[in-house]
């Protein structure tokens, strides 16, 4: 005797989401990573600023406004990009937007460490080019994810 096909295999879990939301969660968590790089090399961008304008001194003090700037700014950039991420992850259930959201938080501070060198090594100039091209990218993945959550 021959056993009646099934629509779905059975699997250890009745309810699990029959959605494919792996192309959106790749596409949100690049999109949260480039805007946080982005606005991490912008916040670079106006510590080095402030650090031009200062009086040049051997003991450097967190409480000066670069300092400022350079903590509250990078926490800021690696809110930001957890917040777009959980925002493009709409769809997906609330504990795994949350826990991709806060893996873009981290991984933006990954990016914030790299781009030490390229403040090092370009100077101003590659960090505005870095917060150009991080910036481009993210919104070509914005528009990527409005197509995915659309059903394209």
């Amino acid at each position: 005797m021959q056993e009646p096909q099934r629509e779905r295999p059975e699997h250890w879990n009745p309810v699990a989401p029959t959605e494919d939301y792996i192309p959106l969660a790749w596409a949100s968590m690049g999109f949260g990573i480039l805007l946080g790089t982005a606005l991490v090399a912008a916040v670079l961008l106006g510590v080095r600023a402030l650090i031009a304008q200062a009086p040049p001194t051997d003991n450097p003090d967190p409480t000066q406004p670069a300092g400022i700037l350079l903590i509250f700014g990078t926490l800021a950039a690696c809110a930001t990009a957890a917040l777009g991420c959980w925002t493009a992850l709409a769809p997906v259930p609330t504990y795994r937007r949350g826990g991709l959201s806060m893996v873009t938080g981290f991984a933006t501070i990954m990016m914030a460490l790299l781009l030490a060198p390229v403040n090092e090594l370009g100077g101003p100039i590659g960090l505005g080019v870095v917060a150009v091209a991080c910036g481009a990218l993210a919104w070509r993945l914005s528009k990527r994810i409005q197509r995915v959550r659309a059903g394209q």
